[in-house]
């Protein structure tokens, strides 16, 4: 089972954990590692990617959860990993990135519910379809990256990555935006399901803290749904993160998360396209 952790700022794998004893407005006091923090060796398994970019089984439904958490984890930090190269005449870096422990990154989750930006939405095709990997073209700016987890996907020229049992990482330079993928172990229910609950959790156990939803919808493509929200982080300021779920062609249920500053917005939709446009699992890319 597999969830956000909204006080590590990170997905992290095992049982719901209990209410945090503290409230909600102290979240992200200790400035603890971005998204990708983590601590080795808990109870559950601490052993996604984003988180929005963020996934739990909830108590009780059996459902996946993906939402992003706190971001500032300073425990079992082993240093900033390998930035991606940059991009080649063919988009290519010439060589694979190393996984590695996490550096620095964004965001705490303080969270309350307020009402979605969308109407109720329209299934709509002219959705990023992932899966066709090599077929797609590398816009300027950007590089492919060939994961060593286990997929391709278009990441921005210089982000660094790094890599938790949890989910990998891109990061910016400044660390002010990041790309997480996750992939959702032995899920329950649909994608559409997972980040429903992940709102239903949000609700119940971060009201009240900055958070605000803009938006939650199924999309036309397969079984894909769609989660964006806000919330403010002590040291970034206001946040804006857009999160992707859905069932990849090789069965497996993933998420691919954008978070970046409020003020940056719609860049992380960007970000996000870009990646979903050329992601694809190993060995179920176009040729």
């Amino acid at each position: 089972m597999s969830y956000w952790d909204p006080e590590r700022q990170q997905w992290v794998h095992g049982d719901l954990p209990p209410p945090p004893p503290y409230a909600p407005g102290e979240v992200g006091v200790s400035e603890v590692a971005g998204d990708p923090g983590g601590t080795g060796g808990r109870d559950t398994t601490r052993a996604l990617v984003l988180a929005l970019v963020t996934l739990v089984v909830f108590a009780g439904i059996g459902v996946g959860m993906w939402l992003l958490v706190r971001d500032d984890d300073e425990e079992d930090r082993s240093g900033p990993g390998p930035v991606v190269p940059s991009a080649t005449e063919s988009g290519w870096p010439s060589t694979t990135p190393e996984t590695t422990s996490p550096p620095t990154s964004p965001p705490t989750t303080d969270w309350s519910l307020p009402s979605t930006d969308w109407p109720t939405p329209t299934p709509t095709t002219d959705e990023p379809t992932p899966g066709l990997g090599a077929e797609r073209e590398t816009p300027s700016g950007y590089t492919r990256v060939e994961d060593p987890a286990g997929f391709t996907v278009d990441v921005p020229v210089g982000w660094q990555r790094t890599s938790r049992s949890d989910g990998v990482f891109y990061t910016s330079p400044d660390e002010r935006r990041l790309l997480q993928i996750f992939t959702l172990e032995d899920p329950e229910g649909t994608p559409y399901e997972s980040l429903e609950a992940t709102e239903s959790h949000l609700a119940q156990t971060m009201a009240g803290s900055g958070y605000r939803l803009h938006g939650l919808r199924p999309l036309g493509a397969g079984d894909a749904a769609e989660l964006q929200y806000a919330y403010d982080h002590p040291r970034f300021g206001a946040r804006r993160v857009i999160d992707r779920a859905f069932t990849g062609p090789d069965g497996v249920q993933y998420a691919v998360l954008v978070a970046g500053p409020t003020s940056s917005w719609p860049e992380q939709e960007t970000i996000q396209e870009t990646a979903l446009n050329a992601f694809c699992p190993t060995g179920h890319c176009g040729s």
